[in-house]
């Protein structure tokens, strides 16, 4: 349609930068709730790390998902398991921050652990959100592989 601009795209991303901070907070906040929650959880039946390492793995798997779809835009099969190595790669940031506020801590109740674990997701949250949008804006569509061309037969 004449006068309407098309949406912004980055590499595979869509939408501006602007944008996909917002949805980044929101999507890493419900995930971050999600971290807590387990956390909490978890730690009832198990030792303070082992209970962080646990719910962060889940809740980082589902948050990956939501965030390749929704904040980045990102639809289809195409890299999809290379993006869900990055992404996981840059989410083990959060994961060491708040590892690393636990263990100087470790006198310290399950309500100030769990703030421990939210400073260290938000910490490492900004490193992440940077270097997932630095991923995902500069890998560009790949080409699918096409048929194999003839080669000719030596004789």
């Amino acid at each position: 349609m004449a006068g309407m601009t098309p949406p912004a795209h980055h590499g595979r991303a869509t939408g501006s930068i602007p944008v996909q901070m917002v949805r980044f907070v929101v999507v890493g906040a419900l995930g971050t709730a999600l971290y807590v929650g387990l956390f909490w959880v978890f730690s009832l039946a198990m030792g303070s790390q082992l209970a962080n390492a646990t719910s962060w793995i889940v809740s980082t798997l589902l948050g990956n998902l939501v965030h390749r779809r929704f904040t980045y835009g990102v639809a289809g099969a195409q890299l999809r398991g290379l993006d869900g190595v990055v992404t996981f790669g840059t989410a083990l940031a959060e994961l060491g921050v708040s590892s690393l506020l636990l263990a100087i801590w470790p006198g310290a109740t399950s309500l100030e652990q769990s703030g421990m674990v939210v400073l260290g997701t938000m910490i490492g949250g900004c490193l992440r959100f940077s270097l997932n949008h630095l991923w995902f804006s500069r890998t560009g569509d790949v080409p699918a592989p096409g048929p194999a061309e003839p080669q000719p037969v030596s004789g």
